[in-house]
């Protein structure tokens, strides 16, 4: 069954939304978004995409929604239903564990395929090594024989 999502909140409430804290949309024309229906929050031609997730109006709108004071492009939202604060800051602290959960495995496999590509070029190096010390021990021994 689907939820009807209701497009005016209560006093208090806010939409049940993590998009701000773990979305980024980049448009072709460098503007940046936190979701689908949110006006900018920086451009990438003037500011990096750390200082504009860091910047004021990505902070604003991630205070506003945790506060209950919602701005009016999410009051407006069809995509999200509606939650008290207290409720998405426990949202928003699972899913910023999440993200930085899922980005320590992604380090930790960029780690593991560097240390198998370090071994593998280790063993191939060893590897030739002892080819090349067993062509000259062999080459000794057949040496030795035919003297």
């Amino acid at each position: 069954m689907a939820t009807i999502l209701s497009s005016t909140l209560a006093p208090g409430e806010t939409r049940d939304c993590v998009d701000p804290w773990t979305n980024v949309f980049v448009h072709a024309d460098g503007e940046v978004t936190l979701c689908c229906w949110a006006g900018s929050v920086g451009n990438l031609r003037t500011a990096s995409l750390t200082s504009i997730l860091k910047g004021e109006s990505a902070q604003r709108i991630r205070s506003e929604l945790l506060r209950g004071e919602p701005g009016e492009e999410c009051r407006r939202c069809p995509a999200r239903g509606r939650t008290s604060p207290s409720k998405l800051r426990q949202r928003v602290s699972v899913a910023q564990r999440e993200t930085h959960f899922r980005a320590e495995i992604r380090a930790q496999r960029l780690e593991i395929e560097r240390l198998q590509g370090l071994l593998e070029k280790g063993f191939v190096g060893l590897w030739r090594r002892r080819t090349a010390s067993a062509k000259r021990a062999w080459r000794a021994i057949r040496g030795a024989k035919s003297s």
